[in-house]
């Protein structure tokens, strides 16, 4: 079925198939999250501290209708009550069908765990991030203790 963003039954169902792929891929929903704010699902990277959260613009028994809105797929890393971003925002625009999106969202969040696995790791131990320059450095900022 070709998806279309102003028909509430195509935004129901491409919502309960986003829940399952996602639930089906190891992610469990965020919880304590306002009612009115999309879903988060998350999934921790295994041996490490980092997850993936895939915000999936599902806000209630569907997704948002905005038509230019996209799903992001984002690595983060944990550490002592600190976000910090890993791996850049991967969107996945719903154009096509259902299955296409649901498809290309669980091939973003493949990639983006690929790209948590092989950051690289300082000599302090914590993950390397990316700045926007290109250049490597310490998520946990070693060189200013």
């Amino acid at each position: 079925m070709r998806y279309d963003h102003q028909e509430p039954f195509h935004r129901a169902f491409l919502a309960t198939h986003l829940r399952e792929a996602l639930q089906t891929a190891g992610f469990t929903p965020l919880v304590g999250r306002h009612p009115a704010e999309e879903e988060v699902w998350s999934r921790p990277v295994e041996g490490t501290k980092f997850k993936i959260k895939v915000y999936t613009s599902i806000v209630g028994n569907e997704v948002r209708m905005v038509g230019a809105d996209a799903i992001r797929v984002v690595g983060s890393y944990e550490n002592g009550g600190q976000t910090k971003g890993l791996v850049g925002n991967a969107s996945v625009h719903r154009r096509g069908t259902v299955e296409d999106i649901k498809e290309r969202t669980i091939q973003r969040a493949r990639d983006t765990w690929l790209k948590c696995r092989s950051n690289g790791k300082c000599k302090c131990g914590a993950p390397l991030l990316v700045s926007k320059k290109g250049n490597a450095y310490c998520s946990d900022l070693c060189w200013k203790r």
